[in-house]
């Protein structure tokens, strides 16, 4: 049976404020009702809690940050990389105390194996870091090309199987402060790979 509450007009205040929980109770009940179905994300695997949305940055774990960045970049054909600063120096920080570290960390970086990669830089890099990174990766046997335009923010990886991951701060940057690292929706990524060929051919 349906209880009905009558409340006295001395209570007017409170009878509103429960009418608004009840309110607030039902959509909630409704929204769960409508998600029940639907898969939940979540930032761990049961699999030993390895980490598919991570945030880096945390005090300590700056190697952490560096080795799960590296497993990003397995490719074997090609490898893009959209970073406005990849080529830049800003001087010592917690994660790179040096430009020395930093250079030799973006170079092995890169798969020995790969036969093309594509960076997406800001105009004017620095020229001691750009010579040391060509000179070693293309070395190796690697197609590099340079793609400067100021069209783009975002810091990105795109695998040759058609993924890729967002990093809210740029490699110079990876473990010195808070940032995201995030796997890139497949629609996202297909308007984003439609972006990258309209610049190459005005770049």
């Amino acid at each position: 049976m349906q209880r009905r509450f009558i409340y006295p007009m001395s209570s007017l205040g409170v009878h509103r404020h429960l009418l608004e929980v009840e309110s607030q109770i039902r959509s909630l009940r409704e929204e769960v009702l409508r998600s029940r179905d639907k898969p939940v994300r979540c930032a761990y695997t049961e699999d030993r809690g390895q980490v598919i949305h991570m945030l880096t940055g945390v005090s300590g774990e700056v190697e952490r940050d560096h080795k799960y960045l590296k497993k990003k970049s397995h490719s074997n054909e090609w490898l893009i990389i959209t970073d406005p600063y990849f080529l830049q120096w800003d001087g010592p920080n917690k994660a790179f105390p040096s430009e020395k570290k930093y250079t030799d960390y973006i170079v092995d970086y890169i798969p020995r194996e790969l036969k093309k990669l594509e960076l997406f830089i800001l105009p004017g890099p620095n020229k001691r870091i750009l010579k040391k990174f060509n000179d070693r990766v293309r070395g190796r046997g690697t197609q590099v090309s340079y793609w400067q335009t100021t069209e783009i923010h975002d810091r990105t990886i795109i695998r040759d199987n058609m993924t890729g991951t967002l990093m809210g701060t740029s490699f110079g940057g990876l473990g010195n402060k808070l940032a995201f690292v995030l796997d890139i929706p497949d629609q996202d990524l297909k308007m984003f790979m439609e972006q990258l060929n309209r610049i190459r051919g005005v770049a």
